[in-house]
């Protein structure tokens, strides 16, 4: 990712952008929606891991 502000900055502020975008990502990737596909997913192996199913 290349970016003609980048040139113009000092390289430790360059890596701070850089290290707040990646946490910008993670917590974009965080959402509810995210949060319900695990829970639906560690629903479905509960009754594997009780021995519910077969």
């Amino acid at each position: 990712m290349t970016c003609s502000v980048g040139s113009e900055l000092p390289s430790y502020a360059l890596s701070v952008v850089i290290c707040f975008a990646k946490g910008i990502r993670k917590l974009a990737g965080n959402t509810p929606g995210d949060h319900r596909k695990k829970i639906e997913r560690f629903t479905a192996r509960m009754p594997e891991a009780v021995g519910l199913v077969g």
